[in-house]
């Protein structure tokens, strides 16, 4: 552990020393001289160690778990952590605190001298049943030393929520049946939950009333409705019944509906199975079906006729929904080719009359005559562009229809010397593109 210089005497450590393994250590010392004879001396070295902060905080336990019943008041005791340190004072301070990374300060406090968890909330186990907490253990030194731990709270169920039937219930509570039903056939369940756990949640069902003569018979445990006597002699009748369901709590809470059986002997000549499912004998709610159905039908007859009429309404008011005849007239005359020559050329007279399908029809006509038109010196081609010799044709409407572009064009002229532009046509032809913006905002475009 340690070593002396035999001259010198200087004593220097060996190996290290740990605190908390031994505080004191003792080493016997001998003194010699060189004489003749040698005297010696003796003593006892005595080293005590003194303490570092070089422990971490160590838990009582490998884990914790409490249980606090829900519905307690704020600061009741959950449970209390222990830590100790190896270290001695000041270093073996503990301080607790609920790293707050992994949540839980919203309903729990600890006590960092202690190490008690309190409340801080009232809890409620049907929200959340468990919490699980990492409780952090520090000492107050520099460098400062932690540890932490895994603690889960559990939250006990108190009987603090009332069964729920539903079925029956206030919108869903009838149940039709034929009267030639056997003994021991199944008429309906109950249908009841409970939000707590364990005897809390446990649930029993009883009559109240309307069942005295005693023709039906209820499972207390499973809710399950039977036929007990013969209903042969009922042509129609109708049993008002009251049911309460019970859960198993100290104290016990409860909840009831009432329940109409309607005996139907009409019901008889068509005969179901037992199903746990929807059917025929079983309809809780046969009005509000019903109803459903015919809103359901008068909704999807409206549609169609919505849309008959947005048909019939948007095909009068398109483009598409009418009619134009044309009449082209020819006549010969003469004009200077470009050489200067007198030629024979046939010009034409185009007559449009467009005329569209609603009451009072509305027609528009306009006329193009090649001999007033001269874009190429020559009436046998004739062009026209948006923007440049448009002609606009109203039709007595909000908007106008506006021919875009026209052309003629005769075979029998040289089409290099009056069209050069028009290469690939060799036929007489017109075409017109018309486009109308209605009021509706909607273009439409047609071609002739």
């Amino acid at each position: 552990m340690v070593a002396i210089n035999p001259s010198t005497g200087v004593i220097t450590a060996q190996g290290s020393f740990d605190f908390e393994k031994e505080q004191i250590y003792e080493f016997p010392l001998l003194a010699k001289d060189r004489g003749v004879p040698p005297r010696t001396g003796t003593a006892v070295l005595r080293v005590s160690i003194v303490d570092m902060n070089d422990e971490t905080p160590e838990f009582v336990q490998s884990a914790y778990n409490f249980e606090v019943e829900e519905n307690m008041h704020k600061s009741t005791v959950v449970g209390r952590v222990a830590a100790t340190d190896k270290d001695t004072a000041p270093f073996n301070k503990i301080k607790f605190s609920i790293d707050s990374f992994y949540g839980g300060m919203d309903a729990f406090s600890i006590d960092e001298e202690t190490g008690e968890i309190t409340t801080v909330a009232v809890l409620d186990r049907e929200k959340k049943e468990v919490y699980n907490l990492v409780i952090v253990a520090t000492n107050e030194d520099n460098p400062q030393m932690r540890n932490s731990i895994n603690t889960s709270v559990f939250v006990l169920d108190q009987n603090d929520n009332d069964p729920k039937l539903e079925f029956p219930s206030d919108l869903n509570y009838i149940v039709h049946i034929a009267n030639d039903l056997a003994i021991g056939s199944h008429v309906t369940t109950i249908i009841a939950t409970d939000p707590d756990e364990g005897d809390n949640a446990k649930l029993s069902f009883e009559w109240i009333k309307g069942n005295e003569d005693g023709f039906f018979y209820l499972n207390t445990t499973n809710g399950q409705i039977t036929v007990s006597k013969n209903l042969g002699s009922f042509d129609y009748y109708h049993f008002a019944l009251e049911i309460v369901a019970k859960d198993h709590g100290n104290p016990t809470r409860s909840c009831s509906s009432e329940l109409h059986i309607i005996v139907n002997r009409s019901l008889a000549v068509i005969h179901f199975h037992d199903s746990p499912g929807f059917n025929f004998m079983n309809i809780q709610n046969h009005h509000l079906i019903a109803g459903t159905i015919v809103v359901i039908l008068l909704v999807f007859i409206l549609t169609i006729v919505i849309f008959i009429v947005r048909y019939k309404q948007r095909g009068q008011t398109s483009g598409a929904n009418y009619k134009s005849t044309k009449d082209i007239k020819k006549r010969d005359t003469t004009r200077k080719d470009m050489n200067g020559k007198w030629k024979p050329v046939p010009s034409y007279s185009v007559e449009i009359n467009s005329v569209d399908s609603q009451k009072p029809k509305k027609n528009v006509k306009f006329l193009v005559d090649s001999e007033n038109m001269k874009p190429y010196d020559s009436g046998h081609c004739i062009e026209s562009e948006v923007n440049r010799d448009s002609y606009y044709a109203p039709f007595n409407r909000p908007r106008q229809n506006m021919v875009i572009a026209f052309c003629l064009v005769d075979e029998s002229f040289n089409e290099q010397e009056l069209c050069p532009h028009r290469k690939d046509e060799r036929e007489l032809f017109f075409f017109l593109i018309g486009q109308f913006q209605h009021s509706r905002g909607l273009v439409k475009r047609a071609i002739y």
